[in-house]
Parts: structure tokens; C-alpha cells; sequence
């Protein structure tokens, strides 16, 4: 049997500058706060276990866009990205896992892109390129024990990077058909 618990606090505020009628600049800045707690009892042998930890993090984002015209929009970011801090209570819980809980998983991501109207507002295109770079990225694994159990366990496995890009197309061929259409190259 085991309860866990998570308590989040957060205080964020964002604003836009325009510092030209086609220009304008967002920026966005946040302060999370989380206090994590477990408690197990491994009902065949009778163990408990019982862990507590928090973590407090700034997090942020930058954003630039420029009006080309009426009808295209160019774009970039970049943001910082954050999943707490988490107790892995799936399989072979013990106090060791209780006082070290999976570490935190920041990420860094950024984005470069256009959104366009295009054909007297029947064709809406939007094409965006993106790189996004973990540390600590948080995983499940399977690990079979010593007396040949299958234990799963979640791990923080190290840098992980994923880049791509995305094209997302809405066409009106018509008052009744509208078609939709997306291609994604991703490489993670």
C-alpha cells in the first residue's frame, strides 16, 4: 500500500512589449515550488518506508514576433521547462528510493517558425523548426533482480535532444469542404 503526495505553489507573471507596429517581444517568468511525500508498506514483509523532499525552480520564456504583412507572422522562442521531482513506487520500493527521489527533468526549447494566410485567406500554412534538450529526462526501465523478479523502475537517464519540424496546412476548397493536412520530421 502506498500514498503518495505532491504540493505545488507557483508565481508567474508575462508581458508583451511592442516596440514597433510589427514587432513585439514576450517574456514570462515563473517561480514553482513543490514539497513531494511518500508512504509505503510492503504488506508481504511488513517494511514502511516514508521520504519527504521539495524543490523550488524559476522557469521562463522569451518570444519574438514579427508581422512580415496582414497575412504572415514570423516567430521564435525559447522557453525553460520543468517535471518535478517524483517517488517511484511502482516495484521494489525501499527507503533507499524514499530518501532519493527521481531528481527533477529541466528542459531548454526553442522554436523558430512562420504562420501565413495565403490565397485570399482559403490556404492557412504554418511551418515551425524546434530543438528541445532534457537533462535529467525521467524514464521507466525494467531491471530484474537478484532473485530473478522483474522489477520497473523510473530512472532519470541523462541528456536526451529531439529537433524537428512541423507543417500544418487548413485549405477552404469550398463553402462544405475544408481540407486539413500535417507532416512532421522528427528526430529524437
Amino acid at each position: 500500500m502506498a500514498e503518495a503526495g505532491t504540493e505545488s505553489m507557483a508565481a508567474y507573471g508575462q508581458g508583451t512589449w511592442r516596440f514597433t507596429p510589427a514587432t513585439s517581444v514576450t517574456a514570462g517568468l515563473r517561480y514553482n515550488y513543490e514539497e513531494i511525500s511518500v508512504d509505503f508498506l510492503d504488506n508481504p514483509s511488513g517494511a514502511r518506508s516514508s521520504g519527504d523532499d521539495s524543490e523550488g525552480v524559476w522557469l521562463g520564456k522569451v518570444s519574438l514576433q514579427h508581422f512580415l504583412n496582414d497575412d504572415s507572422m514570423l516567430f521564435a522562442s525559447y522557453s525553460r521547462g520543468y517535471k518535478g521531482q517524483a517517488y517511484d513506487i511502482s516495484t521494489g520500493f525501499n527507503q533507499d528510493k524514499a530518501d532519493n527521489p527521481v531528481a527533477a527533468e529541466k528542459s531548454n526549447a526553442f522554436e523558430v517558425g512562420i504562420k501565413t494566410t495565403l490565397l485570399d485567406e482559403r490556404l492557412q500554412l504554418n511551418v515551425v523548426g524546434f530543438y528541445t534538450e532534457y537533462d535529467n529526462f525521467q524514464a521507466q526501465n525494467t531491471n530484474i533482480a537478484a532473485d530473478g523478479t522483474v522489477e520497473l523502475d523510473i530512472d532519470n537517464v541523462g541528456e536526451l535532444e529531439t529537433q524537428g519540424i512541423e507543417i500544418d496546412a487548413v485549405a477552404l476548397f469550398g463553402e462544405n469542404f475544408i481540407l486539413r493536412g500535417g507532416f512532421a520530421w522528427i528526430d529524437a
